[in-house]
């Protein structure tokens, strides 16, 4: 089963893709226009053309919950933006697509300490290097590692 796993954010996108629970790929989209109604659009575009290539048989997307520290109403309203677009491309493409709560797959843990806790030990079960990927693609391989950890 493949499944992609997406880390959203207002100006760029991590995600990774898990085959038969293997890591197989990673990346980041990102989108540094003035307008993040139009970077949603760019990313969500990109996004499809991973799909539409690697013909996931699931998405698993983080959706904002309530915010971070410091996160604005707006960046809010655009990420919700940004998942409603996820999901209808999804739909329309036959892919079923669950959202995730950040505080669901790795607790009220502030995004820093989860990351220094959880890299060592996705680069062991994963056998891949991870210094220097973005936090969005390690946030990416997390939501993936959670859901394929799910009994």
């Amino acid at each position: 089963m493949k499944i992609l796993a997406i880390d959203p954010s207002t100006t760029s996108c991590g995600w990774a893709l898990f085959n038969n629970g293997v890591l197989e790929e990673w990346g980041e989209i990102s989108n540094t226009g003035d307008n993040a109604f139009m970077r949603s659009e760019v990313i969500i575009n990109q996004l499809h053309f991973i799909m539409v290539g690697e013909s996931p048989d699931f998405i698993i997307s983080e959706y904002p919950h309530k915010g971070g520290p410091g996160m604005k109403s707006k960046s809010i309203t655009v990420l919700f933006h940004f998942c409603g677009m996820l999901h209808g491309i999804a739909l329309s493409s036959h892919i079923n697509i669950s959202f995730i709560e950040p505080n669901k797959w790795k607790g009220n843990i502030p995004k820093a300490v989860h990351q220094k806790r959880m890299i060592p030990i996705y680069e062991k079960k994963y056998d891949i290097e991870l210094d220097g990927l973005s936090s969005d693609i390690v946030d990416a391989i997390g939501i993936g590692d959670w859901y394929l950890s799910k009994p």
